[in-house]
Order: C-alpha cells, then structure tokens, then sequence
C-alpha cells in the first residue's frame, strides 16, 4: 500500500477506517457549521421581524382606537342632530312659527380622527423575504391585519366625503326651508351609515390587531354592517 503522511502505511482495516472518518468529517464539519449558522440568522432575523411587525401593530392599533372613538362620537351627535331636523321639518310643515321651533344642539360636529396606518414592517419582512420563517398561525394572522388595514384605508375616501358634507350642514335656521331640510336629512342617513360602517370597520381590524398581539390566527369577523 501507498504510504499515508498523516497515518503512515494502512495496513489494518481500522486505520482505514480512521482514514475514512477523519475525511468525512472534514467534509462534514464545515457543512454542520454553516447550517447553524444559517439557523442562527434566521431565528435572529425572525426575532427582528417580529419585533418590528408587533411593534408597528402595535402602533396602528392605537390609531385606530382612537379614531374610533371619535366616529362613535361623531355619531351620537349625528341622531341628535337628524332628530331636530326631523323635529323642525315637521314644525315648518305644520306652519310653526320661529318661536316656537325647536332649539338645535350645541354641538353636532366635533374632531374627527382619520389615521394613516402603515405597513413599512411588513414590507421590509416581505422584501428580507423573511415572512417564510414565520410559523403559519402567526403569518395568518398578521396577514389579515395588513388586508384589513388596506381596506380601512381605501374606505378613506368616502368618509373624508361624509364629513365634508356634514360641514355644510350648518345653515341658519331661518334659511332654511323644507326642501333644505329634506336634502339634509338624505346627507344625514348616508352620513350615519358611512359613520356606523366605519366603526364596525375599525371594531373588526381591532380585533385583528389583538389576535396578531397575541400571536393566535385571526378568526374570522363579520363584515360591518352598512
């Protein structure tokens, strides 16, 4: 047999197995060490990602919260306000004079919140293409908070348009006449309905929120209501 540097002659069957194992380990080794290193950037990258997503929900869910709460309010002054329309249309068309109409309310407007909501976490992850190492429940369920966040931002539109209209709700009773009053209170019906369906919107992409937080899949919600 040729002799071996590192060995000297084979010349038994366990040196040439010794021979064997310490090439295939030599081949080995360096694949064994780059797997755990491709794992321990991966669990790492997986750990930044869910920071980052959590974080960014986490953020978005406190926009949302508080607009909806100001379109709940904006509500309620909403029916009081549609109410007095209905109070002084049936006022004028019994032929009421000015003093004995009804008073309209202080407040029926008020600061409405209209939240941007973003999703630069997501896109990031999506791009680090590190969405593939999420478990599933996990990528469900941060996956319905971005389609619902796209719907609550495409409805924007509509909304900003309701509450432009309501601005111009505002006229000096003795201006107003009847066919004001019923062309109002058509703004008004549309109005609450659009505001009513944006509070079941925000309600639902709440809930998505809290299911994506805590890291269970997102049950399914039914659609608001219009």
């Amino acid at each position: 047999m040729k002799p071996n540097l590192a060995f000297g002659p084979i010349d038994s069957v366990a040196q040439y197995l010794l021979y064997l194992s310490v090439v295939v380990l030599g081949v080995l080794l360096p694949l064994l060490v780059q797997r755990w290193r491709t794992r321990r950037e991966q669990a790492a990258l997986l750990a930044r990602t869910v920071r980052a997503i959590n974080a960014e929900i986490a953020a978005n869910r406190r926009r949302v919260a508080a607009s909806q709460r100001t379109l709940q309010t904006l509500h309620g002054k909403l029916v009081v306000f549609r109410e007095h329309r209905l109070a002084l249309r049936l006022h004028r068309r019994a032929g009421g004079d000015a003093a004995t109409q009804p008073l309209p309310p202080a407040d029926t407007h008020g600061d409405v919140s209209v939240p941007l909501v973003t999703r630069t976490a997501w896109d990031v992850a999506r791009l680090a293409q590190a969405l593939v190492l999420l478990p599933e429940e996990r990528l469900n369920a941060y996956t319905r908070v971005y389609q619902m966040q796209e719907l609550f931002g495409n409805d924007r539109a509509a909304l900003l348009t309701v509450l432009m209209q309501i601005e111009q709700l505002d006229l000096p009773l003795d201006d107003v006449r009847i066919e004001t009053l019923d062309a109002q209170l058509g703004i008004l019906v549309v109005a609450l309905s659009t505001v009513q369906y944006h509070v079941g919107l925000a309600q639902g992409l709440l809930d998505a929120f809290d299911d994506a937080l805590r890291g269970q899949p997102t049950s399914p919600h039914p659609s608001p209501s219009t």
